[in-house]
Parts: C-alpha cells; structure tokens; sequence
C-alpha cells in the first residue's frame, strides 16, 4: 500500500513539474515545435517536395557581422533544370539548354517549327529565364546550334576559377554579337 502511493505520489509529481517547464529554446525566442534554427523539417523526399517554406529569426538570434556580408546562394543546377524544363513546355521550343554562373545565366533553345516569329520566343525565353532568377543575373540568348557544344563544355567548371572566367567572357562576348536584342538581359545591379 505504501508503494502504491508512493509510486502515484512521484508520477503526480513528475506530470506537475513537466507541466510547469518551459520549452527549451521559449527564452531565446525560437517557435514552439520548431528546430533551434526555424526551420521546417523535411524527412521524405514526399514532404520536401510538398511542404510549405518556412524561416523565422529575430535580430538576437543573428549573428550581425556575419549578416552583413551575407550573399545570397543559389543553386544554379537545380536552377538551369527548372528554368530548361519550363522552356521545353513551350510550343515554339524544341530544344533547350541552360547554364549559369556566378552572376550570368546563358540559354541556348532551338525554336521548334511552330515558331513563326524567333524574336517573340526568344523574348519569352528570357522573360522564362528572369521569373526564376535573382535580378542582378545577366541573361544572353542564342538560337545558334554551336552555343550548345559551348555552354556544355562550361558546364563541370566552378565561379571560382580564373580560365573559365575568360572562357565566360569570349562567350558573352560571342552571344552579344549573335543574338537578337530579344536575347539579351544586362542590369547594373550585379552583386
């Protein structure tokens, strides 16, 4: 008998003081259910895809310094996968390859035979191409079969690496004198 209440005594006393915690992280301002850094977290291929965006921080939780020279990153594969998937869903597009670097994104499509007027597809290709990408990218575009090979051939180097830097440069040097002025998407707002 003096077990039983004993035993009831410590699980009352337990379930009270569990109730009367605080959640961790509730004083450093993290959301309740949340992961210490905010964020959502995807455990199946099926959640990632589906499950809503999320991130919330308060100013204390950054780390300023860090956040002021905070760049932007993006993906740039998963990038010129979507942005060359959504081109192929167009009627006058029959062939479509993407590549971006740093701070420039290169297209090369082949108008598909219902395309009557390249200009018009070409500037909905670039007008595809900004919907995806962050506003300081510079876009060119060609419709020459040879800018597939190119942009290819560029396609295992790094943003880091001074020869393909050049390499970069004879590119957008060649696709400016090619490309119609539909093709072309300079802005002065690079990072």
């Amino acid at each position: 008998m003096k077990k039983a209440i004993l035993y009831g005594g410590m699980s009352i006393f337990i379930l009270f003081m569990s109730g009367c915690t605080t959640q961790e992280g509730a004083d450093n301002g993290t959301l309740k259910g949340k992961t210490p850094d905010n964020m959502n977290t995807r455990t199946t291929e099926e959640k990632q895809n589906s499950q809503y965006g999320y991130v919330r921080y308060n100013e204390k939780q950054l780390n300023t310094d860090r956040e002021q020279n905070f760049e932007p990153e993006i993906d740039r594969e998963q990038m010129a996968d979507m942005i060359t998937k959504t081109l192929l869903q167009m009627p006058t597009v029959e062939e479509a390859a993407t590549l971006i670097t740093d701070s420039h994104t290169f297209i090369a499509y082949t108008p598909s035979d219902e395309s009557e007027d390249t200009g018009h597809t070409t500037e909905q290709v670039k007008k595809t191409a900004m919907s995806f990408l962050p506003q300081w990218y510079n876009i060119y575009i060609s419709t020459e079969s040879h800018t597939f090979n190119d942009l290819q051939s560029l396609s295992n180097n790094t943003t880091t690496e001074d020869g393909p830097k050049r390499a970069v440069d004879e590119l957008i040097k060649q696709m400016k004198e090619e490309a119609p002025e539909e093709g072309i998407h300079e802005t002065e707002n690079q990072m």
